[in-house]
């Protein structure tokens, strides 16, 4: 495979101790890859015969992870040393157990991940990601104000996501893996991502409404 400058970016994408689990790791991380292709993540000819049907949300699911791995959040935002990263799911949840299964027993800068999920209708909590799926089109406006001018880490499914002043939009195209980044919002919110990983998506610049 040529991963390039990216290697070390996959390889913390997937932890594994057990032979069964690396396996699994690997598969994960090769469909990943394929549908990282077009943005710089090339496969050899058999990495492509080979590479497995991973659903799209497991896709998603490692996509999240990796964007908590280039971001940094202010100090404050965490009380102690050991406060968790939470990522938030609000309404409509399309992943299941596969964010889970993504984010299980792994840490970020030796902080460990909470996964929660709010319901339609209540309050998000404190949170350092938030998710909304593409269901959640309608109450995206409301979302977002909520959290416009805070230190979260925003992603969206709509394609007008970050047009609404979300931070980042995942989807794929033709079966391939896209994002992008809305760096007005990123400068709004106090976050700091990576240069490595806006050089992969594409980048628009919309303050929020």
């Amino acid at each position: 495979m040529v991963w390039g400058p990216w290697k070390g970016i996959l390889l913390k994408l997937f932890r594994f101790g057990t032979s069964a689990g690396r396996r699994t790791g690997r598969a994960i991380l090769l469909a990943l890859c394929y549908a990282l292709a077009p943005l710089g993540f090339p496969l050899s000819a058999a990495e492509k015969e080979t590479a497995p049907e991973v659903s799209e949300y497991a896709i998603k699911a490692a996509c999240l992870y990796n964007f908590l791995l280039f971001t940094d959040w202010p100090e404050q935002t965490f009380e102690t040393k050991e406060t968790a990263i939470r990522v938030a799911v609000a309404g409509f949840d399309p992943f299941g157990s596969l964010l889970e299964a993504a984010m299980k027993d792994k840490q970020v800068r030796g902080h460990a991940i909470e996964i929660v999920r709010v319901k339609e209708g209540q309050p998000v909590p404190k949170c350092h990601l938030l998710f909304c799926s593409a269901k959640e089109r309608k109450a995206v406006e409301k979302l977002l104000g909520g959290q416009k001018g805070r230190p979260v880490l925003t992603v969206g499914e709509a394609a007008d996501f970050c047009e609404w002043g979300g931070i980042a939009q995942v989807y794929l195209d033709h079966g391939k893996l896209r994002f992008a980044f809305n760096i007005g919002a990123v400068g709004e919110s106090g976050l700091k991502i990576d240069p490595k990983l806006l050089r992969l998506a594409k980048v628009v610049n919309v303050r929020g409404k």
